[in-house]
C-alpha cells in the first residue's frame, strides 16, 4: 500500500514559519504602559496641573473656612463671634471672582490662541506667584482684608488660564493612551479630560484642611501659601519644558 502522507515542500515550510509571531523583545513597551503621541503629552501635563490647581477655581468652600478662622471681616459682627454678615462678606469674594471669570472668558480664549501653551503657563505661574504673596497679606493683615475679592480672583484666573490652555489642545493632533487601555484622540478627549481634572481638583483644599487638623502646630495660612508657591513653581517648570511656538493673532496665522 503506497504511503499517501503529503510531503512538505520548502515553500510551505517557510510559510508556516513566517506565520508565527516573533517573541517580544525587552525594548518593546508592555501592553499596560501609558503612551502619548503629538499633543497627548501636553494634554496629560495640563490635566495634571488642572488637578493640582483646579481647586482654586471651583473649591472655594474648601478655603472659606480659612478666611473665617483667620477672622476676616470679623468687625461686621457685633459680639465677635461668627455671624451672617461676616460670612456674606467672605462669600462676596467668590461672587466677584465667578462674575469676573465670565467677563474674562473671551480674553482667556484669545490669550490661549495667541500665546501658545508655553507663554500661557508662564503667565499663569507669574500671576499665581504674585497673588500668593497678596493672599498672605490679606489673610494676616486686617487692613488689607478689603482686597480679598481681587486677590482671590487673581488666584482663580491663574487656574482658568491653565483650563483654557488645555481646551485649546482640541485643535491639535495626537493621542493619549492610559495604562491598559486603547489610545484616545486628543481632539476628542481634551475637553472631558480637563473638566474631570478640574472637578477632582476641588478635593485639594479640603485635603489641606485635613492635613492641618492632623499636624499639631501647623499654621493654616502658611500651609496654603506653601501649596500655592509649590504650584507656581510646578507650572513654571512645565512651561520651561514646553516648546514655544510663534505668536499669532487669534484665528489667524503666525505673526
Amino acid at each position: 500500500m503506497a504511503d499517501e502522507t503529503p510531503v512538505q515542500s520548502p515553500t510551505s515550510r517557510r510559510r508556516s514559519t513566517s506565520a508565527m509571531l516573533p517573541p517580544p523583545t525587552e525594548g518593546e513597551p508592555t501592553q499596560c504602559q501609558a503612551k502619548t503621541t503629538g499633543a497627548g503629552a501636553s494634554l496629560a501635563m495640563m490635566a495634571t496641573l488642572g488637578f493640582l490647581w483646579g481647586g482654586a477655581c471651583f473649591g472655594f468652600n474648601g478655603i472659606k473656612t480659612v478666611f473665617l478662622d483667620e477672622g476676616l471681616f470679623a468687625d461686621a459682627c457685633d459680639h465677635g463671634d461668627r455671624c451672617k454678615a461676616q460670612i456674606n462678606q467672605v462669600d462676596a469674594a467668590w461672587t466677584f471672582a465667578s462674575a469676573m471669570l465670565n467677563v474674562m472668558a473671551l480674553v482667556n480664549g484669545s490669550l490661549s490662541d495667541a500665546l501658545g501653551l508655553r507663554r500661557l503657563c508662564l503667565l499663569s505661574s507669574a500671576l499665581l506667584a504674585i497673588s500668593t504673596g497678596a493672599f498672605y497679606l490679606v489673610v494676616t493683615r486686617r487692613r488689607y482684608e478689603q482686597y480679598l475679592s481681587y486677590v482671590y480672583f487673581a488666584l482663580v484666573e491663574s487656574g482658568m488660564l491653565l483650563s483654557f490652555g488645555g481646551l485649546a489642545l482640541q485643535g491639535e493632533k495626537g493621542s493619549l493612551t492610559p495604562p491598559c487601555s486603547r489610545p484616545y484622540d486628543v481632539r476628542v478627549v481634551a475637553a472631558p479630560t480637563m473638566e474631570t481634572a478640574f472637578a477632582l481638583g476641588t478635593l485639594i483644599f479640603p485635603t489641606l484642611r485635613l492635613i492641618h487638623d492632623g499636624v499639631r502646630g501647623a499654621n493654616l495660612v502658611t500651609l496654603y501659601c506653601s501649596y500655592f508657591a509649590a504650584c507656581a513653581l510646578l507650572i513654571l517648570y512645565c512651561a520651561c519644558r514646553t516648546k514655544a511656538r510663534p505668536l499669532r493673532r487669534p484665528g489667524s496665522g503666525a505673526l
